[in-house]
């Protein structure tokens, strides 16, 4: 079922590009209103954990539905090494932005390629 094959990455997507957003608008936020030190990653621990488990699961399994596709395969791998839970790579938040975004982008980007995909 194609659908079964695209959620994966939709999700991680969402999660992603979520995380982004919130940790922009707080930052943002901030700006404005300098004595709330607690705004800027109000988002909790659990949350990135769960973030980094679907992730890397979601390009695991995205990495081996596009194995025959180099481009694709390398990229998500590396993306699955990126957010690898048992050994995670330490970053600032600000580090983790971009990539957030660059992340929740490919996996959008992958949609298409992981429908038209064979069995």
């Amino acid at each position: 079922m194609k659908v079964a094959r695209i959620l994966p990455s939709i999700l991680a997507a969402v999660i992603l590009l979520y995380g982004f957003f919130d940790s922009a608008f707080n930052a943002h936020a901030t700006h404005y209103v300098r004595h709330r030190a607690d705004s800027v990653g109000s988002l909790p621990y659990g949350y990135f954990q769960f973030l980094r488990l679907l992730a890397c699961g979601a390009a695991s399994f995205g990495a081996y539905t596009l194995r025959q596709r180099q481009g694709w395969l390398w990229t998500m791998v590396i993306i699955a090494v990126l957010f690898n839970p048992i050994a995670p790579v330490r970053l600032s938040r600000d580090t983790w932005q971009p990539i957030d975004l660059a992340t929740g982008i490919a996996f959008l980007a992958s949609v298409r390629a992981l429908w038209r995909s064979p069995k």
